[in-house]
């Protein structure tokens, strides 16, 4: 697999929290529990009910963002002691992330449904929309409160589109071949329903799926998105129910008339 696999690994574990108390945040109101060295001023900020606490570096002139939106970010997450447990630095370029689709905690998708596109901001998120109870084993202690610092890169839209099957690509090798019908290959994914966040995916099996292009064996809208891609990509496919489980849903996993999305890597 190529240098871009563990893109699909950046965010860890998401754990389930309370959504209750979310009402527009006051201006102005300082929190002086919050982790006391920004590395910048903040103009302003903005407190909620439920505990989150947004401060603002810059405000940004683009879209505000909402459930389903697709933006590039650049983030770094830290404990009270400055421990920075999660950031995209490594692989030295923004991440992408869907807006309330719980790809980290239930207080980033909160937060992020406050902000815009080119916002700065420093977030605070209280344990209970952070880690919680159980934390990330060796980097996260149980019930700690998380700071976070973002930056809303740039809001994308989908390279492809038909019938509602959205497809986003990320990595493209030079010179890629397109997948043509008939093509076997290996792909890595993870596949995320609105309600239950990695309901699947080939780590949890432990092997690389494989997948022929037109063998109808898959969900359709996957088969459709898969269209567009070329050998060595890293895209996502989001799959509107219709393409998806549909009125049945699938049992545990995605409800009836559900969306889903999968975080796919090619094999070269």
């Amino acid at each position: 697999m190529n240098k871009y696999i563990w893109l699909l690994l950046i965010f860890p574990l998401v754990f389930s929290c309370d959504l209750s108390g979310v009402n527009d945040g006051d201006q102005g109101v300082e929190n002086d529990d919050l982790y006391e060295e920004p590395v910048a001023v903040a103009q302003d900020s903005l407190v909620f009910d439920n505990g989150i606490v947004i401060r603002y570096f810059e405000h940004g002139a683009g879209d505000s963002l909402r459930k389903g939106d697709v933006v590039k970010i650049d983030y770094s997450c830290w404990l009270k002691d400055g421990n920075i447990f999660d950031s995209n630095e490594k692989i030295g370029k923004p991440i992408p992330f869907m807006v309330g689709w719980s790809m980290q905690t239930k207080g980033w998708d909160l937060a992020f449904e406050q902000l815009r596109v080119g916002d700065d901001v420093e977030i605070f998120l209280p344990a209970e929309l952070a880690r919680g109870k159980a934390g990330i084993p060796g980097s996260v202690p149980p019930n700690s409160d998380n700071w976070l610092r973002v930056k809303v890169v740039e809001k994308m839209k989908e390279q492809h589109s038909i019938d509602g099957v959205k497809v986003y690509v990320f990595e493209r090798l030079p010179n890629a071949q397109k997948l043509k019908i008939g093509d076997e290959v290996e792909i890595e994914y993870i596949a995320y329903a609105e309600s239950k966040p990695r309901y699947s995916s080939s780590f949890q099996n432990g092997a690389p799926f494989s997948f022929k292009l037109g063998s109808g064996s898959n969900l359709p809208g996957l088969n459709m998105g898969m269209e567009f891609a070329c050998h060595g990509d890293l895209l996502w496919i989001y799959i509107p129910s219709t393409y998806a489980f549909g009125k049945k849903g699938s049992v545990d996993n995605v409800k009836p008339n559900e969306a889903v999305l999968f975080d796919v890597l090619v094999s070269e």
